[in-house]
């Protein structure tokens, strides 16, 4: 898959995947900041606790985005993503990366462990989340606002109806049948 082409690396828990993911990824290739965006769903995420099952959230991301070939799904096969050994591997894979990151994870960027590293091999592309505002940030970036940025995995994890409005039809039916979200008040 490595070529000449700019592809948008998507990290995140993804409990669920939802449109304002998918909005954010199609932006950014629409917008011409990556030429395919690929989702990496983390194992055992860093800030958040009592997520769904690693292969749940890998089906509903791929669920979320087999049907268009812009978007992908890739197995990192590392417990904890790092810069130090993820970097290297995705480099490998795809060649020239742009990570793609929301808001609410930009603040915290510079304080990852090897963030020189990263700074200086990757570019940023930011999707805004709901009224967010960026601070000044101390590394390049571009940021991009989408109509579903108001639009979070919290909100889906606690309603029971309405769920295609947030997520696509395919994920929903996913959320239902495997009653993922039913302990959750």
């Amino acid at each position: 898959m490595k070529s000449m082409s700019k592809v948008g690396i998507y990290s995140g828990v993804f409990d669920p995947i939802h449109k304002g993911h998918l909005a954010f990824a199609n932006a950014a290739i629409d917008k011409g900041f990556v030429d395919e965006v690929v989702f990496l769903v983390e194992p055992t995420p860093r800030r958040k606790q009592h997520v769904s099952a690693l292969r749940d959230r890998m089906n509903m991301v791929w669920l979320a985005t087999h049907t268009n070939p812009r978007l992908g799904l890739y197995d990192l096969q590392q417990q904890t993503f790092t810069v130090r050994d993820s970097l290297p591997e995705l480099e490998k894979e795809f060649g020239n990366i742009v990570m793609l990151i929301g808001s609410d994870l930009a603040l915290d960027v510079p304080h990852w462990p090897d963030f020189d590293v990263l700074q200086r091999n990757v570019q940023f592309v930011i999707g805004l989340r709901s009224n967010d505002q960026m601070a000044e940030l101390p590394f390049e970036h571009v940021t991009i606002t989408t109509e579903a940025r108001d639009i979070s995995s919290s909100i889906i994890r606690t309603t029971k109806t309405d769920l295609e409005r947030y997520v696509p039809k395919e994920v929903g039916q996913y959320i239902v049948s495997h009653k993922l979200y039913d302990s959750v008040a």
